[in-house]
């Protein structure tokens, strides 16, 4: 049990150091969460008859209409500036853009906006003055077309492409409470480590009551716990693995979001 007790504490020990070592490496890193994606209009309206909607000679109630809500921010610790800028951050889209802005930013002096290209016209460039750690904004976009794949690209300096995160309510919670939350995890590795000791325990007083009578049952139960452990372990570290990585995910600020 000291032992297993060990190793939980080096492995809890191992994730926190990883996580302020993350935060002390000095990096610039643009980070997109497509947050969410919203019908509000659906294509098979162009299947009832006498339904049409028409935007600038878009037939909306053929292609369909699509908000898409996306965060966009530094979780480094180095500021981005413009002229730091390789290549423009965009945005592509399944279709046509209809309207796009930035709904919520965390300062002014960011002078973070979006600009739509009229060639081709599914792209948004992000523009902005400056970046620093935890500075960006929410960019809501409304497009005509299908909910599918939306690309996003751009390159600073020392940032050859962006982070590009899925949609979890933990980039918005603090060390403390991320730690707290792991406790499940932690839980389930814990439970599978007291299963393979419980398995052991009941070998060693299964060898001490009947000892030379049982060899080789012993021995088959030897491997079998070695094989059962070896499983059940590696679930579990699998499990404990996935909770490590959202401890150390980017922290998204209240002030980005709208």
């Amino acid at each position: 049990m000291d032992r297993f007790l060990w190793v939980l504490s080096l492995l809890f020990a191992w994730a926190i150091s990883r996580y302020f070592y993350r935060r002390s490496d000095k990096k610039r890193i643009p980070t997109f969460v497509l947050q969410s994606t919203k019908v509000l209009l659906d294509p098979e309206l162009a299947h009832i008859s006498g339904v049409s909607s028409v935007c600038n000679k878009i037939d909306l109630a053929g292609s369909g209409v699509v908000k898409a809500t996306i965060y966009f921010w530094n979780s480094g610790t180095l500021p981005i500036l413009r002229d730091q800028i390789l290549e423009p951050y965009t945005i592509t889209f399944p279709g046509p853009i209809l309207h796009d802005f930035v709904t919520k930013l965390s300062r002014r002096v960011t002078e973070l906006v979006s600009m739509p290209l009229f060639d081709p016209p599914n792209v948004v460039t992000l523009e902005f003055a400056i970046l620093e750690p935890g500075d960006g904004g929410t960019i809501e976009v409304v497009y005509a077309g299908p909910v599918k794949a939306i690309e996003f690209k751009g390159a600073c300096l020392e940032s050859p492409r962006p982070m590009i995160l899925s949609p979890d309510p933990i980039y918005s919670l603090p060390v403390l409470k991320r730690i707290t939350g792991a406790y499940r995890g932690l839980f389930s590795f814990m439970v599978a480590a007291a299963a393979v000791i419980f398995v052991v325990g009941g070998l060693n007083w299964f060898r001490e009551h009947y000892g030379q009578q049982v060899q080789e049952l012993s021995l088959f139960g030897d491997l079998l716990l070695i094989l059962v452990g070896l499983f059940v372990l590696s679930i579990s570290g699998v499990a404990l693995w996935a909770h490590i990585q959202r401890l150390a995910s980017p922290y998204l600020p209240p002030d980005i979001k709208e």
